[in-house]
């Protein structure tokens, strides 16, 4: 069997790192038609389904990602940790193509997995749970993807300590289903520990913006238009310090915060 070349091989990191996908791709598809071995097939496929990704082609994503989870198969056994890490990311791919129930069937095989093979108070069993919650929240069964992030965030808890980001993904998460089951108050409790973690652990960062913004809408939910255009403001002047006030997110921020000015006159 051949050997990988690793010029290429370190062309395509390069070019992946840089985000010129176009090149990456090329140089990806040269190694792969070089007759790599099992275990740089597994590597040079993970490479190409993220490249698909990144160029929005989801569905030829999610067919290289396939064929990846057979060749893991093949070399590590069905049950193997790395064969859950790419179900998982399988998982996400089916999620974005709005097939919940195929996504909702590997993060299930996923978590699984891991809980055979892991200490019950691994955060990566925790990882786990957590997508496999974000499938029962897609599909709108609140109650399941609650006691799912309940589970998580013990598991995060226990293993990382009060200052866990896999906890205020869970706070966040958790506040999110709140405010879908109008507990407006709890919703807004649970973004307010969100919140805290993140400008604790992570200061200016696109994170924080982003729990900050989903803060405010809480707050707004619950008839705090005040403090919610607070929050937004907090959350578009980090995503402005941090050049990314033209981003998605900021501009959905900007949006609700003049929702919430034109509601209550408050000056904004």
């Amino acid at each position: 069997m051949n050997t990988l070349n690793l010029d290429m091989l370190n062309k395509l990191k390069e070019e992946f790192t840089k985000g010129n996908l176009d090149e990456a791709e090329k140089c990806c598809l040269s190694l792969l038609n070089s007759s790599p071995d099992c275990l740089e097939t597994i590597l040079l496929l993970e490479y190409q389904s993220n490249i698909l990704r990144n160029k929005g082609k989801i569905a030829q994503a999610i067919d290289v990602r396939e064929k990846q989870v057979e060749f893991l198969e093949k070399e590590f056994g069905k049950e193997h940790n790395r064969v859950a890490s790419a179900l998982h990311n399988l998982a996400l791919l089916y999620a974005r193509r709005g097939l919940l129930p195929k996504a909702l069937e590997l993060s299930e095989q996923a978590v699984n997995i891991l809980k055979k093979n892991l200490a019950e108070n691994d955060p990566k069993i925790a990882d786990a749970v957590v997508n496999l919650s974000m499938q029962y929240y897609g599909l709108s069964k609140f109650d399941k993807a609650e006691t799912l992030l309940k589970e998580a965030l013990a598991i995060y808890l226990q293993a990382e300590g009060n200052d866990s980001f896999g906890a205020s993904t869970c706070y966040n998460n958790l506040g999110r289903i709140y405010e879908h089951l109008d507990e407006t108050e709890k919703a807004v409790e649970y973004h307010a520990k969100a919140v805290d973690i993140r400008k604790r652990t992570l200061g200016s960062h696109n994170e924080t913006a982003f729990c900050l913004g989903n803060y405010a809408t809480a707050l707004a939910g619950n008839g705090q238009f005040k403090e919610a255009i607070d929050m937004f403001n907090e959350a578009l002047a980090i995503y402005t310090e941090l050049g990314l006030e033209n981003s998605d997110t900021a501009q959905i921020c900007l949006s609700n915060k003049q929702i919430c000015v034109a509601t209550t006159g408050h000056c904004p």
